[in-house]
């Protein structure tokens, strides 16, 4: 049985940039300092990842890391709330291809770099039912490889071999290349051999059914 596994931000949703904009203010807003919104240059880009090697750099001890993520974390829920409804889009054809799939038998789940209730609020917000699907995030780990692994376990289905991962990052790729996933990219942000712009008329054959 196939396990078809999906990004977020930028794969189910078109808030890529929101996110990282809402990500960048609540930072701002906690600690007082600009951090650098080049994603690509952290090691784990993950909402976890990215705030622990900011926190890091300012060499503060444990107890703060805990102390301030948890601001960071409720600062950028606030934000995400009062943003209007049409920030929250589904990519075209998200909630069809979803239906299709567990039309299929396939197992499906979500693997995010965000956090969990930020993800939950984004799926409300831009009417997406994921009812029976499990989700990993940010919460469960820093790493996008290890949240990718928890969501494959939760899904109660782990080889490898069947897994598809949709994506929109480098860092989508790189993390499904090492643990030997299939990988579709969504979108267009940069060259990959299989690829779809959106969800409509999806070529299932780029999953390897």
């Amino acid at each position: 049985m196939h396990q078809i596994m999906f990004d977020l931000d930028g794969t189910l949703i078109q808030s890529y940039d929101l996110d990282g904009e809402c990500l960048a203010l609540a930072v701002s807003s906690v600690l007082g300092v600009s951090i650098n919104t080049d994603w690509s240059s952290y090691a784990q880009v993950t909402d976890s990842g990215i705030l622990n090697e900011v926190l890091g750099s300012l060499g503060l001890d444990h107890l703060e890391h805990e102390n301030i993520t948890q601001n960071v974390k409720r600062t950028f829920l606030q934000l995400l709330h009062q943003r209007p409804d049409n920030a929250f889009i589904p990519v075209r054809g998200a909630q069809q291809l979803i239906e299709q799939l567990k039309s299929k038998g396939c197992v499906l789940s979500i693997a995010t770099g965000g956090w969990r209730d930020s993800a939950l609020l984004k799926l409300q917000r831009a009417g997406l039912n994921i009812d029976g699907i499990v989700l990993a995030s940010a919460d469960d780990h820093h790493s996008r490889a290890e949240i990718m692994k928890l969501a494959a376990s939760r899904a109660g289905y782990v080889n490898h071999k069947l897994i598809s991962y949709f994506g929109d990052g480098i860092w989508d790729k790189n993390a499904a290349e090492a643990l030997g996933y299939n990988f579709i990219l969504v979108g267009e942000r940069f060259k990959h051999d299989k690829t779809c712009p959106h969800f409509c008329d999806f070529n299932f054959n780029l999953l390897n059914l």
